[in-house]
């Protein structure tokens, strides 16, 4: 499907792909909420403390933990549609907010390729397992969109609706508040130092962490309640982002729009975070897959500068590139039952 962004379509053809897209999504959506409790690590964990909310609905003011997660699942249960319908729905609206974040991204342009590159790397990750920050970064992610184009009060809507999903996002919150006020043009100064600033702080931030520990909401992955281990920075998806972060930085740069330069930012920023925190996997790639998105769009943001052909080579690259992303991904869970 994603080979249609390269063919121009009429009406009625853009009404067949468009209906196409909507089933496949409702259908992956399904395949990830009707799911057995054996597949993924969290499913079980989810269950416990769905029940305990069943038990004892205060606990939403009480623990004051993703309020709304818990008030969005009490709302499903008050209608008796129980647990399968309500991590159906969050898979859905997931999907949705992929599908709204590759349709805005690019003004259209290339939807469908962005969208196929966000499934590929954050399907299984997010929709089956991570499924509360799942959602929040979908929400966030279209919330900066929405704030990069000065759209306000949805911005803000969905931004706020997302961190009471998960307060992870909370590491867009200083980029969200600096592109509310207003659009800004990002100098390849301030993307080269933040990069640079990302390996100074590899050095300093472990002799800070007994200080971070001191936030209760990441105090479980400095204290060694996870068991947390130092990422590689030679990974392939680490590498991929940072030598096309590092090209557009240095040779096509000011062939970018200020829109462009943004999403640029976006994707150099996850960088930073998967760099400065690699002595802590738990904190590196969550802070990092906050920003994930981006990376996707940055990803297929050279489309715009090749011909024809060269496009149709550089998609067939992403179409493997993001069958690397699937495979690795699948890892994570076992094998699929209802």
């Amino acid at each position: 499907m994603a080979m249609t962004d390269f063919f121009s379509k009429n009406r009625s053809v853009k009404a067949v792909v468009v209906l196409c897209f909507a089933v496949m999504c409702v259908m992956y959506g399904l395949l990830a909420g009707l799911r057995a409790p054996t597949v993924d690590p969290d499913y079980v964990n989810y269950l416990s403390w769905l029940g305990r909310l069943d038990n004892e609905p205060s606990l939403v003011m009480t623990e004051f933990k993703d309020p709304g997660f818990q008030l969005l699942y009490l709302c499903v249960s008050a209608l008796g549609l129980g647990h399968l319908f309500f991590f159906a729905l969050i898979a859905l609206l997931s999907l949705g907010f992929k599908a709204f974040y590759a349709r805005r991204v690019f003004a259209g342009r290339f939807a469908m390729l962005v969208f196929f590159m966000i499934f590929a790397r954050f399907y299984i990750v997010h929709d089956f397992i991570q499924i509360r920050v799942g959602l929040a970064i979908a929400l966030a992610s279209s919330a900066m969109i929405l704030c990069y184009d000065q759209r306000r009060f949805m911005a803000v809507a969905l931004y706020l609706l997302a961190l009471s999903f998960h307060a992870a996002v909370l590491a867009m919150l200083p980029f969200f508040l600096l592109f509310l006020i207003r659009q800004y043009s990002i100098s390849r100064f301030w993307q080269i130092a933040i990069l640079a600033g990302a390996f100074l702080f590899l050095w300093c931030l472990p002799l800070a962490a007994s200080h971070l520990s001191l936030f209760s909401r990441i105090a479980p992955y400095l204290s060694g309640d996870y068991h947390t281990t130092q990422i590689s920075l030679f990974s392939i998806y680490f590498l991929v982002r940072f030598c096309f972060a590092t090209f557009l930085i240095l040779v096509v740069y000011s062939s970018l729009n200020d829109f462009e330069r943004f999403l640029l930012l976006m994707s150099v920023v996850g960088l930073a975070f998967q760099i400065a925190f690699s002595w802590n996997d738990a904190l590196g790639l969550r802070l990092a897959e906050v920003f994930g998105f981006f990376d996707m769009a940055m990803l297929c943001l050279l489309l715009r500068y090749l011909n024809f052909n060269s496009r149709l080579l550089f998609f067939l690259g992403m179409v493997l590139l993001a069958a690397v992303f699937y495979a690795s991904s699948l890892k994570l869970v076992g094998p699929y039952a209802f």
